[in-house]
């Protein structure tokens, strides 16, 4: 199910037009991913893209500690264990490496300081990847996924009360969603 910007979506349905029940599709990463946000501003990318100037989503988030569960076709940051009620949806960009890194801005610095050239980093990254083949890799502060071709689109799901609940960053291999 494709979510329009402002779109409100039942309670109980999530963006990807499953809802809670038998028919959710099972997490290819092993449960328990969580990812920190001292600052409570995320940064979505490309990892072998990630510079010192990527800049975070324009939504404030709360701090904390939060679960991630990867499927199949999205990865999902969870905040709050309220379901969404509205949907907003943001535009997606190519993964060449063919992964998605999740970050806290705080941690963008750490991240690119690690080498003398921007590639180095991701050099790094890549020697933790083929550790665990397909699967996820924390590094420096990084959760980094399988993504295939691109983040079709990111959505951002709100509570009725205006605060945000969940990010979805809807991935796969085809082109990101303009």
């Amino acid at each position: 199910m494709d979510v329009a910007f402002g779109e409100t979506v039942p309670s109980g349905i999530g963006p990807d037009g499953i809802g809670p029940d038998d028919t959710e599709p099972q997490a290819t990463v092993p449960v328990g991913l969580e990812l920190d946000l001292p600052t409570g501003r995320l940064i979505l990318g490309d990892p072998g893209e990630l510079f010192g100037d990527a800049r975070p989503l324009d939504v404030a988030l709360p701090l904390g500690r939060f679960p991630v569960v990867a499927a199949p076709d999205a990865v999902r940051l969870v905040l709050c264990a309220d379901e969404p009620v509205r949907w907003d949806s943001a535009p997606g960009f190519a993964t060449p490496s063919g992964h998605l890194c999740l970050l806290d801005a705080a941690a963008l610095e750490g991240f690119t300081d690690l080498g003398d050239e921007p590639v180095d980093e991701y050099e790094l990254l890549s020697e933790r990847f083929a550790e665990r083949p397909g699967g996820a890799v924390e590094f420096c502060g990084l959760l980094v996924l399988p993504a295939g071709t691109a983040v079709r689109a990111i959505l951002l799901g709100f509570g009725g009360d205006g605060r945000i609940r969940q990010i979805v960053a809807q991935i796969g291999d085809c082109a990101p969603v303009s």
